[in-house]
C-alpha cells in the first residue's frame, strides 16, 4: 500500500524528477505515426469525409505534440538541455510554427504570475472577451468548439505565435526554412492536399482541443483545478497526462510520465471530475474573461517567501 503524504520530500522529488530517454521518443513517435496514417488514408481515399475525420484526429495529435513541447519548455524531456531543445523544436514546436525558447519565454510568465494581471493567459483571454466569461453552459462551450472547427480561433493562433518570442531572431528563419522544406517536398511528391490538411487542422481542430483543455486548468479558480478524467476524456482533451495540471504547477520539474505516481503519494486536495467541473461553470459567480483572481502583490510575496 502506498503511504499518502501532504508534502513531498527532497529525496522523493529528486526520484520523481528523473528523466527517461525512451518514453518521450516513444510517445512522439506514436503521435507522428497516427498523423502519418491519417494523411495516408486521406490521400488514398480522396473522400471528403475521411479528410474531415483526419483533420479531427490530426488536430488532436498536434495538440498532443504541443503538450510534449510544453514538457520540453520545462526541460523535462531529456537531461541534456541542448538535446531537449533540439528535439522539442524539430519534432514538436517547429511543425506548429512555434519554438521551444519562444514558448518557454511566454509560459514561464504564466507560472510566475498565474491568475494575476500579468499572467499572459489572462491577458490573452481578456483580449478575446466575452468568450471566456463565466458562468457558461456546456451548450455554449460546445458551440464555441464547433466555431473553432470553422476557424474561429485563427486570431488566437496568430496571437500565440506572435507573443511566443524566441531568444534569437534567427529562430524565425529556422521555422520558415523548416516549413519551406515541408511544403516543397510535398509539392514535388504531388501531395499538396496533405499540405492543406496539415495547416487547416492547425488553425481549426488543433485550436478546438487547445480551447477545451484550457477550460480544465485555471478557469474559475485562483489556483489550479485538480481534475480526474476518464480514459476517453484524457485522450480527447488532455493527452500525455496534461490533466495532472495541479501537480505540474506544484512540482514543474517532474516529467509528465511520473505525475500519476506523484498523485498517488500526495493527498492534499480532492479531485473533481470533468462533469462536476463543467457543472460548476454553470452556477459560478460572474467572472469576466481574463479577470485576475489573485492579487499580484500577494503572488510576489508568496514567490519570494
Amino acid at each position: 500500500m502506498t503511504t499518502k503524504k501532504t508534502r513531498l520530500s527532497k529525496v522523493d522529488l529528486q526520484i520523481l524528477s528523473r528523466k527517461s530517454i525512451t518514453r518521450p521518443i516513444l510517445d512522439v513517435s506514436l503521435d507522428w505515426a497516427i498523423i502519418g496514417l491519417c494523411m495516408y488514408m486521406s490521400y488514398v481515399s480522396e473522400n471528403i469525409f475521411i479528410y474531415f475525420l483526419s483533420a479531427l484526429i490530426i488536430g488532436n495529435k498536434q495538440h498532443a505534440l504541443a503538450i510534449l513541447g510544453h514538457e520540453g519548455s520545462h526541460f523535462t524531456l531529456f537531461t541534456s538541455k541542448r538535446w531537449n531543445d533540439l528535439f522539442s523544436n524539430i519534432f514538436l514546436f517547429f511543425p506548429l510554427c512555434l519554438s521551444v525558447t519562444g514558448y518557454r519565454n511566454l509560459h514561464s510568465q504564466h507560472h510566475r504570475y498565474m491568475n494575476t494581471s500579468q499572467d499572459p493567459e489572462l491577458i490573452h483571454r481578456s483580449s478575446r472577451a466575452p468568450q471566456w466569461d463565466l458562468p457558461i453552459t456546456l451548450r455554449k462551450l460546445a458551440r464555441l468548439a464547433v466555431y473553432d472547427i470553422f476557424g474561429y480561433s485563427l486570431v488566437d493562433f496568430i496571437m500565440i505565435v506572435k507573443f511566443s518570442k524566441p531568444d534569437h531572431k534567427r529562430t524565425y528563419l529556422e521555422i520558415i526554412i523548416f516549413h519551406a522544406i515541408f511544403i516543397i517536398a510535398f509539392l514535388l511528391l504531388g501531395l499538396w492536399p496533405l499540405i492543406v490538411l496539415w495547416y487547416v487542422s492547425l488553425i481549426t481542430t488543433f485550436m478546438m482541443y487547445f480551447r477545451l483543455r484550457t477550460w480544465l486548468e485555471h478557469q474559475g479558480t485562483d489556483g489550479t483545478h485538480k481534475t480526474h478524467l476518464s480514459y476517453i476524456e484524457r485522450a480527447l482533451l488532455s493527452p500525455h497526462n496534461a490533466w495532472y495540471h495541479y501537480e505540474h504547477h506544484t512540482w514543474p520539474s517532474v516529467p509528465y510520465y511520473n505525475l500519476p505516481h506523484l498523485r498517488k503519494i500526495i493527498d492534499d486536495e480532492p479531485t473533481i471530475s470533468l462533469k462536476e467541473l463543467f457543472a460548476s461553470f454553470r452556477f459560478i459567480q460572474p467572472i469576466k474573461s481574463g479577470q485576475p483572481l489573485k492579487n499580484l502583490q500577494l503572488k510576489k510575496e508568496t514567490t519570494h517567501a
